[in-house]
């Protein structure tokens, strides 16, 4: 199963990552965060301290695992068979024109051809249980919907569950 990937690049804030035991920014790794200059500013001396930083998402071995910027990468949640990322992309965004900043479809990065016109973001991802349910003597499948809703049977006596969301791109859409 192949399995998509995003990176993403915010300023890191006091309210967008998690602070260290001493008050230090943190990426999805609980690595501190430093700034241009090679330092690890303490966000309790500066509540106003933004870093620049990336976390990149990505499924490995059945891991959803996240690496910041320069980073080896980090298991986040095991049993994720596959990560499904889709674009919702608008009719060509105009801030006076209500209509024109919502989706009018949904595609993967392959096929979105101006990044301005995303307005949301579709992720879908597809668990499997860390056992079998079924007993190795029994034969029967189990029935599940994929990330694309497709009803599929898998006969390796795991259990499959897809879990999706879409996600408004704050910076672009008005909702």
């Amino acid at each position: 199963i192949t399995s998509d990937a995003i990176e993403i690049n915010f300023e890191a804030s006091q309210g967008s990552v998690d602070l260290s035991s001493d008050n230090k920014l943190t990426g999805c790794q609980g690595s501190e965060l430093k700034d241009d200059q090679g330092n690890v500013p303490s966000a309790a001396a500066d509540v106003n301290t933004r870093l620049p930083t990336s976390h990149r998402y990505y499924v490995k071995d059945l891991t959803l695992s996240c690496a910041t910027a320069g980073r080896t990468g980090q298991a986040l949640v095991p049993n994720v068979e596959t990560l499904q990322i889709t674009y919702g992309v608008s009719s060509g965004w105009q801030i006076d024109q209500p209509d024109k900043r919502r989706p009018v479809r949904y595609v993967d990065a392959t096929h979105v051809t101006n990044w301005a016109d995303v307005v949301a973001v579709h992720l879908c991802v597809l668990m499997r249980s860390s056992e079998p349910v079924l007993d190795k003597r029994e034969t029967a499948t189990h029935g599940y919907t994929d990330c694309d809703g497709k009803a599929l049977t898998a006969s390796d006596g795991y259990l499959r569950r897809a879990y999706a969301t879409t996600v408004a791109l704050r910076n672009r859409v008005a909702l």
